[in-house]
């Protein structure tokens, strides 16, 4: 399960500052990480957008994005990290009911028609019935910092696992650049970018 949007939840007499209708003045962010599959499953159904997108809205395209190769899809070679829904429960969002210590929420009193039920980390069960379970299995991931053509023994082909390692081109597509750098990467600077370049 990958996600990402801007998740920084602080408690309510922290977050804002003096005047407290000021919002430049608040601390960015809020917590609701927990209720972005159930929002996008309530809103998406409701809007036509296929599961498959759903799916890769909140795994496979944030995964690439931060370099997490072995996230974001359920093919061998991948971590067996997997989030069951029922996409027929009603539910509503309350603060109190919530795992975050943030004690609030933007998205109080919103009726949502999905509910994670059981998560799974890398194939350890993490929550059943709603409830987290078991001891803390959770680890750091150090992200993909170079192009994968680039790392030593990593030319983009099929691992022996049979899952497809990212190309060059999916790993610059999905840094929101759209294609290759030119020829003047492999001199160790970019072209054409402006803080490379001298006026």
């Amino acid at each position: 399960m990958s996600r990402a949007f801007h998740h920084a939840c602080c408690r309510e007499e922290v977050k804002f500052g003096e005047p407290e209708d000021d919002v430049f003045l608040a601390k960015a962010g809020f917590g609701g990480a927990e209720y972005l599959l159930p929002g996008l499953l309530t809103e998406g159904m409701k809007r036509g957008l296929p599961l498959g997108r759903i799916a890769a809205l909140t795994s496979w395209n944030p995964a690439r994005r931060f370099g997490l190769r072995t996230k974001g899809s359920l093919a061998p070679g991948y971590d067996a990290d997997i989030a069951l829904v029922d996409p027929g429960r009603t539910w509503t969002v309350r603060a109190a009911e919530s795992e975050s210590a943030q004690q609030y929420t933007p998205f109080e009193g919103f009726e949502l028609t999905a509910q994670v039920t059981d998560a799974f980390l890398r194939g350890n069960h993490i929550l059943r019935a709603g409830e987290v379970i078991g001891p803390p299995v959770g680890a750091y991931l150090h992200r993909l910092s170079v192009p994968p053509h680039r790392r030593r023994g990593d030319r983009g082909t099929r691992s022996t696992a049979g899952a497809v390692d990212v190309t060059h081109r999916e790993w610059w597509s999905s840094r929101g650049r759209g294609g290759p750098p030119g020829p003047g990467w492999r001199r160790g600077r970019r072209c054409g970018s402006p803080r490379n370049s001298r006026a």
